[in-house]
């Protein structure tokens, strides 16, 4: 498609280079309608030879599903972009850390110790509310934290 459509501006720039060497040698006017002539003549092989031949197929590339407008967009779960959001800060004081981080990991901790009633100690913090909070959390303590809940 680009080909073709790059073929007609070239025609007509033969012709009016034609026009201008007929104007400017007027005595050698059969070979610079012979040169325009055998130009014009290999612009329409080109154009023929393009329309008989079929296309080559495109090299695919790895990340060509994903350059598409209709790609799929992978469904990230609302708990992920939750827990995302809250661990996004590198340190919390308290209160930041009751308001956005304690109630996800109190929900993974609730689930993963079931009708278990025993907390581990290093969860206190997480399931009571009432519990001491350090001045500052840093992420390293919430990954600690994280963690005993995986070991439930």
């Amino acid at each position: 498609m680009r080909g073709r459509n790059a073929r007609g501006p070239v025609a007509v720039l033969v012709v009016v280079v034609a026009v201008v060497l007929l104007g400017s040698f007027p005595t050698a006017r059969s070979t610079v309608v012979q040169v325009s002539v055998l130009a014009l003549l290999a612009l329409a092989m080109s154009e023929l030879t393009a329309r008989a031949l079929p296309r080559p197929e495109r090299k695919r590339w790895l990340l060509d599903g994903s350059l598409r407008e209709d790609a799929a967009v992978a469904h990230r779960p609302s708990d992920l972009v939750e827990l995302e959001n809250a661990l996004g800060w590198g340190t919390y004081g308290p209160r930041e850390f009751s308001t956005r981080v304690r109630p996800v990991l109190k929900e993974l901790a609730t689930y993963r110790l079931g009708n278990d009633q025993l907390i581990p100690a290093p969860l206190l913090p997480v399931m009571d509310e009432d519990a001491q909070i350090p001045e500052r959390i840093t992420t390293q303590d919430i990954d600690r934290l994280v963690d005993e809940i995986e070991g439930l």
